[in-house]
């Protein structure tokens, strides 16, 4: 019996090929402005963060990264 694989695009990624803003400031965002409040380090939530905002940056023309 031959398996099919579903593969699935995550929201982000379709809104960033969309050349939306995603929804990345309500999840990292707020991890990372609760971490920087509490002391608690949050490195992997901030680099998603840094990297998706400056994807959407680019979509909005405001970077050339060619």
């Amino acid at each position: 019996r031959q398996r099919q694989m579903c593969i699935e695009t995550v929201s982000t990624l379709q809104d960033l090929d969309a050349k939306r803003h995603t929804e990345v400031d309500m999840f990292s965002g707020v991890l990372v402005r609760l971490g920087k409040q509490f002391g608690i380090p949050t490195p992997y939530n901030a680099l998603a963060l840094d990297i998706i905002k400056a994807l959407e940056e680019k979509n909005d023309g405001r970077f050339d990264y060619q």
